[in-house]
């Protein structure tokens, strides 16, 4: 017979639901591949079902400024 699992109650704190302005989704890029067709392909998804919520893209000092503009014209936040 299984083991008996206990279910704890978790209370939310109004804290946790912070506005959506505090929200994003954050991906990472790094290197001049073409990862970065990727990361295109997630923003417009994104973009697709109406998400609340801004794609920020953290990369390293390697991401070729082409692909920075590309990301940014996809309306992605970037940050190095």
């Amino acid at each position: 017979m299984a083991p008996e699992i206990s279910v704890n109650t978790i209370n939310v704190s109004e804290k946790s639901h912070q506005s959506p302005s505090r929200r994003a989704y954050v991906t990472f890029l790094a290197g001049n591949g073409d990862y970065v067709k990727g990361v295109v392909g997630l923003a417009k998804g994104l973009r697709k079902v109406k998400s609340a919520y801004p794609l920020v893209v953290a990369m390293l000092p390697d991401v070729p400024e082409e692909h920075r503009e590309i990301l940014r014209s996809q309306g992605c936040v970037v940050r190095e």
